[in-house]
């Protein structure tokens, strides 16, 4: 696709305010309602938009394990990939390049409840799976899209942000969320109608989500091709300490390619989130991670992801 300024102003504004209506996405954008509601439609018509995200604080909501999972299958790819994207707690899953073929990021309620649902999985495929890698994560931030470059005011993300105990869900809370997770750009006025729940106590309940961090913001699930971007993932082992931490946070939040950070306890403790538009952008992010960090590097490797599964960001 070709992408005019304008409509780069409407989808950087849409990636982190998606709730926001046509008049105030047109008044951010300085342009008219009628252009937005067109532009955002083709988008949506095109494939470029996949899925509205509504992105959770997984443990205000009880779940505390989110792992990431390498695969390699000699056989029955597909019907792996499928059976992977139809379990609950599977939140997105897809294609690798290079080591691994498979991907499939998990979010259980904690470890014991992560290794019954993986190990019966490899159980019922141990003919068809090589090998895996598991990356237990403790720290899963997503970044503003700053390849695009945006004026916007943007927010980052925190998937398991340190938070208070469980939140007590009513049915209700349950019904709006689930209907938030399928679209997080549907309008209060739909969610009341597909639900019987009064359109007042549905604004009043997101008012609650969000102040009791059990939403952390929303994202948009891009068919990153037609945006004319890539994605990669830098994974390393490295000697971690308080300091490091903070200094690689600080230089992903910085740097114009980077999209995720994802720390962890597994062998490979870290693994870098890189959108780019060629291989010259990611060599040069890549040597920039490299350069800034060589001494606390221990051992790296690069995955490529591709063909992602619609995501699912609520495991109910």
């Amino acid at each position: 696709m070709e992408f005019s300024k304008i409509d780069l102003k409407i989808i950087l504004y849409l990636y982190n305010h998606c709730r926001e209506s046509y008049s105030k996405i047109a008044k951010e954008c300085g342009v008219s309602r009628k252009q937005v509601e067109y532009r955002i439609k083709k988008y949506e018509e095109s494939g470029l938009i996949k899925k509205y995200l509504t992105m959770f604080n997984y443990k205000n909501l009880g779940y505390n394990q989110l792992a990431t999972v390498w695969i390699r299958v000699r056989k029955d790819k597909d019907i792996i990939k499928k059976e992977l994207s139809s379990i609950k707690n599977v939140i997105s899953s897809g294609d690798l390049i290079t080591q691994y073929n498979i991907f499939a990021n998990f979010i259980c309620k904690d470890i014991q409840e992560f290794e019954k649902i993986f190990y019966t999985f490899l159980e019922n495929h141990k003919e068809s799976v090589i090998e895996y890698e598991i990356f237990s994560t403790t720290s899963f931030e997503l970044f503003p899209l700053k390849i695009l470059k945006t004026k916007y005011e943007q927010k980052n993300i925190n998937l398991i942000e340190e938070g208070n105990n469980k939140t007590k869900l009513t049915n209700q809370d349950l019904i709006i969320l689930k209907e938030l997770e399928k679209n997080a750009r549907i309008p209060i006025i739909e969610i009341s109608k597909k639900t019987n729940i009064s359109s007042e106590l549905i604004h009043y309940k997101l008012k609650q989500f969000n102040k009791n961090n059990i939403i952390s913001g929303t994202r948009i699930q891009f068919d990153l091709e037609k945006l004319k971007l890539n994605g990669a993932l830098y994974v390393m082992k490295i000697n971690k300490s308080e300091e490091i931490i903070k200094k690689i946070k600080t230089f992903c939040k910085n740097h114009n390619y980077v999209n995720g950070l994802a720390l962890g306890i597994s062998e490979y403790n870290c693994f870098i989130q890189i959108f780019y538009e060629n291989d010259k952008e990611l060599r040069q992010t890549i040597k920039n991670i490299n350069q800034k960090f060589n001494i606390e590097i221990k051992k790296v490797k690069l995955l490529l992801p591709e063909n992602e599964s619609l995501a699912n960001t609520l495991p109910l």
